[in-house]
């Protein structure tokens, strides 16, 4: 008997044939000793009383959870020292996000401004090199800086009792000593709006000039009180001189749009330098620092210098007199500058303004701490404002099995985690369009531009959900116009409709990779999860997807190879003989040992992961050659099945694969021939339809459809001959 249906399979050979899955905890190697800060919702805590659930500023200014706290026990110290003089503390295996002084100068020249994740180790190696022309400053070159935070959106919504421009401008030129205040400049623009400012408070100006400047005297202007006066009190600002005045804290951690207002006011009464910079002079090391934590909080550079003026130099305006030089650098469009500032200040830039590191050196050693952000690029802010910080492994694996142009990482929404990596091939994918666009081109194109091209990298899974689910909300909308959402939940009339239909375009998607003999690789984050057993009640954490289950089970029936890189801690617990408030006896932990692995197989299911390999390795090192070798193994261990070789098996689905690329090759050149013929019989019919009263031009075109027995465009089967007609239309 003769089967007309069925036919034997036999095992690919190629590993990256297969579709998979690496699923990762988010890196995090942030090491920095107990005692250093780092901002939080609740404001600035110690790293050692950073705990899970915690809210910490990244660096786009926005507020994301603290996934993990990991003790590393005590580690060596050093302190990283930037170009404005700030510094903070770490450890060698804390990682940066840096920009190489290369990368720097190409910002300008090719608009690039990427980063890199490194860790302090690396930048120790040559961070700074000397500098052989005798004619520099420097002695030095620096290679890295790192980026500056985005303004901080403090979730502070207290009414403040004076405006803060207002208040910005009499910290600068303000006189809060004696029985009348008073506000000294040469600007006439000030004047007016700081008298705009707080006329609400029952107050005027009484201006007089002198030679190069203007000073007024802030006083009622009825017999009613000074409520201004009262407010700077309640700030307690009276009676503050020169050398101690401040910046009360409910201002320093206002709203964006307040900070911005405050700064404005006070830059107003400064000066602008050459460089671009702002400089200003006061006398308090208080309102030095004050003005500095306001400015980095909004994303500023400042640089404090200090000088000496209680010698012959002196003003006299204290006995004592240090002069606080600050110089602030930064994008001043959202600030109010006064007219005088803003025709002094240069506008034109072509680089983004980022924090070198001068000098790096060993200051001790502390107990350290570990902790994992849920933030799109792992960094968090630590002292005066500082930025510090599953992709690499699947990099070096294509690159080892197709090279260079064999693969291709497709970058999903907010997914950043490319930009880090020197060399690779990627593309950033902002929306579905973007990715139909890319996927669109690759095909049509596969035999020619794209004929290396082997795998694609979904990096992350999240990220391709967050577009699909947009497109599918978008097509619900579309379908049901009078019924438009804008949740994911209530498309397509709800009931997970809008998941699945969310979940069949990115399967169908890259299924149409599969169809031209691309493969795919997906890249996604792991989550802890508490999971109490029914039989003995007992409650473990295991690490499952973090996604929603119609999408990870959804893709997850497709794959051959599901694997998990996650961490092996040895966690051990000491008494510490304290009491916690409670009374109850407190515990240290210590990180006593950490390595990172790749889990394939989980009996125990505390790890989410499998294969559809009998052979396949439970766990291997985390590393790309292990990582390789495990899916050959386990693919040779299958094929060994067969009644032939794995050399034999890999040379004939080699000429299966030409045999199915010249295939696709004259496929493509069928449908762009039919594509060309529609848009130039679209062009034709154009073209005829504008000159329809004009027999001139157009009884040419009807002659030769009448030549060749047609009676209009649209019998047009022939490209040639749509060529043909199509150049009686130029």
């Amino acid at each position: 008997m003769v089967r007309r249906f069925g036919k034997k399979n036999h095992v690919k050979v190629d590993p990256l044939s297969y579709n998979t899955i690496l699923l990762g905890e988010p890196k995090i190697g942030k090491e920095q000793p107990i005692s250093e800060p780092v901002l939080t919702s609740a404001g600035w805590k110690p790293m050692g009383e950073i705990q899970i659930g915690d809210l910490v500023y990244g660096r786009d200014g926005k507020t994301y959870p603290v996934t993990g706290v990991f003790p590393q026990g005590v580690k060596d110290v050093y302190e990283v020292t930037f170009e404005d003089g700030t510094s903070t503390r770490c450890g060698l295996k804390h990682l940066w996000t840096v920009q190489t002084a290369k990368q720097r100068s190409n910002m300008g020249k090719y608009n690039d401004y990427r980063y890199k994740v490194v860790t302090l180790e690396e930048i120790l190696k040559d961070y700074k090199t000397p500098v052989n022309n005798i004619n520099k400053k420097s002695k030095f070159n620096y290679k890295y800086s790192v980026p500056i935070n985005l303004p901080i959106e403090f979730d502070n919504q207290n009414k403040l009792p004076l405006s803060p421009y207002a208040l910005g401008l009499m910290l600068g030129n303000g006189g809060f000593t004696g029985d009348v205040y008073t506000f000294t400049n040469s600007e006439n623009e000030l004047f007016e709006e700081l008298a705009n400012e707080i006329s609400s408070l029952n107050v005027k100006l009484h201006t007089r000039c002198f030679d190069n400047y203007k000073q007024a005297s802030i006083v009622c202007e009825t017999d009613k009180s000074n409520t201004f006066k009262e407010v700077i009190k309640k700030l307690g600002l009276n009676n503050r001189g020169s050398k101690e005045k401040f910046v009360p804290e409910i201002y320093i951690y206002s709203s964006i749009e307040n900070r911005l207002a405050l700064l404005s006011g006070i830059i107003n009464t400064g000066h602008i330098a050459r460089g671009n910079n702002i400089c200003i002079s006061i006398y308090s090391k208080h309102l030095a620092n004050d003005i500095s934590s306001l400015a980095r909080s909004l994303g500023y550079i400042v640089k404090i210098t200090e000088y000496n003026h209680t010698d012959e130099n002196s003003t006299k305006k204290c006995s004592n007199e240090i002069e606080y030089s600050m110089s602030i650098y930064g994008d001043y469009e959202k600030l109010h500058l006064s007219t005088k500032h803003k025709n002094k200040l240069n506008k034109e830039r072509s680089f983004e303004y980022s924090k070198i590191i001068r000098d790096i050196k060993l200051v001790g050693k502390e107990e350290s701490q570990c902790i994992m952000v849920d933030n799109p690029d792992h960094t968090y802010i630590t002292k005066d404002y500082i930025v510090t910080h599953n992709t690499t492994l699947i990099k070096e694996v294509c690159e080892e099995l197709v090279g260079e142009d064999g693969y291709l990482f497709l970058e999903m929404g907010k997914e950043s985690g490319a930009d880090a990596i020197e060399g690779i091939i990627a593309e950033d994918v902002s929306d579905w369009d973007t990715f139909e666009d890319i996927k669109d081109d690759i095909i049509e194109n596969r035999t020619t531009d794209y004929k290396d091209l082997k795998v694609v990298v979904i990096d992350t899974y999240d990220g391709f959900i967050e577009l699909a689910e947009a497109e599918s909300i978008r097509q619900s909308n579309k379908e049901y116009p009078d019924a438009k959402v804008k949740s994911i939940d209530a498309a397509w009339k709800g009931y997970q409709r809008g998941q699945k239909k969310a979940l069949e375009l990115m399967l169908d998607a890259l299924w149409e990779f599969k169809e031209v003999g691309i493969n795919f690789i997906v890249i996604g984050h792991v989550k802890p999860k508490e999971i109490t057993d029914t039989v003995s009640g007992e409650t473990y954490t295991t690490l499952t997807n973090d996604v929603e289950k119609v999408y990870f089970n959804g893709l997850k029936k497709k794959v051959h190879f599901l694997a998990l890189a996650y961490f092996d801690r040895t966690i051990s617990s000491e008494k510490t003989g304290k009491k916690d408030f409670k009374g109850n006896e407190v515990i240290k932990k210590t990180l006593k040992s950490q390595s990172r692995k790749i889990k394939f197989r989980d009996d125990a299911y505390v790890i989410d992961s499998g294969s559809r390999f009998a052979e396949i390795v439970p766990e291997i090192e985390f590393d790309s050659v292990e990582f390789i070798k495990a899916l050959t193994d386990a693919i040779k261990a299958e094929q060994a099945k067969s009644n032939k070789s794995f050399d034999e098996t890999k040379m004939e689905q080699d000429e299966e694969i030409k045999k199915r690329m010249k295939e696709i090759e004259v496929q493509q050149k069928i449908i762009k021939e039919e594509k060309e013929l529609k848009e130039n019989i679209e062009t034709i019919q154009a073209f005829i339809v504008k000159n329809k009263t004009n027999k001139e031009v157009v009884t040419p075109i009807l002659l030769i459809l009448k030549k060749y027995g047609l009676t209009n465009l649209q019998e047009i089967t022939d490209l040639n001959l749509s060529k043909e007609i199509l150049k009686l239309t130029k």
